[in-house]
C-alpha cells in the first residue's frame, strides 16, 4: 500500500512538474497586441534552408518559414531566395507542398500575387518572394502534430524542393502547437 502511495505521489509530482515546464515554452519571435484594435499578433520565422549559392542562376539559395496567427487568422508566410534575376510573380496557381514525417501533405496557395524583389549581392543578384498562405485551424493542427521532412515549391512551371533541418523543422511543430492549443 505504501509503495501505491508512493508511487501515486511521484506520478502526481512528475505529471504537475511537466506540465508547469512544457507551459512555460510557448515563446514567438513576435508576441503583442495592437494598441488600437486589440488584436493579437504570434509568429516566429525559420530558417528551413540555406545553399547560399548565388552564382548559379536559377538555384535555390534560401527558404525561411514564419508560423503565425493573427487574432484567430493562421498563416505561414515563405521568404524563398533564387539566384539570379527574374521578374514572374508568385501567384496563387504556384503552390507549395509540405511533406510531414508522418506521411501527411498539406497543400498551401498563396493569397494573392507577390511580386519578386531583386537584390546585389556582391557581383550577383538574387530574386526573393515573400508569399502568404493563409491557412486553417485544420493545416495548422495537422502542421503541429509531426515534423517536416520536406517541402516542394511548385512557382514559374518549375519545382524545388526543401530539405529543413531536422531542428527547425521540429520547431515549426511546436510553435504550430502552441498556437492551436491556445
Amino acid at each position: 500500500m505504501k509503495r501505491q502511495l508512493f508511487f501515486i505521489a511521484t506520478l502526481l509530482v512528475a505529471v504537475i512538474s511537466f506540465s508547469s515546464f512544457s507551459g512555460g515554452k510557448c515563446k514567438f519571435d513576435y508576441d503583442k497586441k495592437d494598441e488600437f484594435s486589440g488584436k493579437s499578433v504570434r509568429y516566429s520565422k525559420f530558417t528551413l534552408q540555406y545553399k547560399g549559392d548565388y552564382t548559379t542562376v536559377g538555384a535555390l539559395i534560401e527558404y525561411d518559414m514564419t508560423v503565425g496567427d493573427n487574432s484567430g487568422q493562421f498563416y505561414l508566410t515563405t521568404d524563398f531566395s533564387l539566384a539570379g534575376e527574374t521578374r514572374e510573380l508568385f501567384t496563387p496557381s504556384d503552390t507549395s507542398l509540405i511533406k510531414l514525417e508522418n506521411g501527411k501533405i498539406i497543400k498551401i496557395v498563396p493569397n494573392d500575387e507577390f511580386k519578386p524583389t531583386a537584390q546585389l549581392m556582391g557581383p550577383s543578384v538574387f530574386t526573393s518572394w515573400k508569399p502568404i498562405f493563409n491557412i486553417s485551424k485544420a493545416k495548422m493542427q495537422k502542421l503541429s502534430e509531426s515534423p517536416i521532412v520536406a517541402i516542394k515549391v511548385v512557382y514559374g512551371g518549375k519545382e524545388f524542393n526543401i530539405k529543413p533541418r531536422d531542428s527547425k523543422a521540429a520547431k515549426v511543430m511546436e510553435t504550430a502547437a502552441c498556437l492551436t492549443s491556445e
